[in-house]
């Protein structure tokens, strides 16, 4: 599968990644054992990130994900991504550095690895990038060698354009399909500021595949 580098990071990832949130189970009841040999298939036909969040089915979806990884004997070539600071159970955000540390240790612990290649700010506001909530925290843990790269995963093209001047991140990660195409200018300026690019929801949660 083709792949490509992310931003700056030196990251080589696959054109198309495994989305994780459905096996959370943010939309109804999963079978785990399912789950996991959707993942092993993913990876088997080229895949080489999965993307996830403590968010989705209040951390199952990285202990599922945990789980698959102590089967494969290819792990160092599987690419982690997750995200903190959204808590979708209640519908509140907190991005404060106790809250996203703690989210932080949280996600290697169910994920069972030691560091994470992609830590995101998950859904961060205007305000919150505004303030830079997390990014020392965040520089610290890169430095400690729990994540490698963080960045952020936003809703509005408000917050690409702030996160595309800010260059602090390593990506930035929007809602891209072809009914919605919004970000697409901010993506070109991301890009040439050295920011990863990375598409949400690209099929509309399965709508766009059948």
């Amino acid at each position: 599968m083709e792949k490509r580098t992310l931003g700056s990071t030196g990251l080589q990832v696959t054109v198309i990644g495994f989305g994780a949130m459905t096996i959370g189970g943010v939309f109804g009841p999963v079978d785990d054992a399912e789950s996991n040999r959707a993942l092993h298939q993913a990876i088997d036909c080229g895949m080489n990130f999965i993307d996830t969040s403590d968010a989705y089915g209040t951390g199952h979806s990285e202990s599922v994900i945990g789980g698959f990884l102590k089967e494969r004997k290819d792990r160092g070539g599987i690419l982690i991504l997750t995200k903190g600071g959204n808590n979708m159970a209640t519908g509140k955000t907190e991005f404060t550095p106790g809250y996203i540390g703690k989210a932080l240790e949280g996600s290697l612990k169910r994920l069972g690895v030691e560091r994470i290649d992609l830590y995101q700010l998950h859904n961060p506001a205007v305000s919150n990038m505004q303030a830079e909530d997390s990014y020392a925290l965040l520089e610290k843990a890169k430095a400690d060698g729990k994540i490698r790269h963080w960045g952020v995963s936003l809703n509005t093209v408000e917050e690409c354009d702030l996160a595309a001047r800010q260059k602090r991140r390593a990506d930035m990660q929007m809602v891209n399909t072809d009914f919605n195409q919004e970000a697409a200018p901010t993506f070109a300026g991301a890009m040439m500021a050295g920011l990863g690019v990375i598409s949400r929801v690209p099929l509309k949660r399965g709508f766009l595949s059948g």
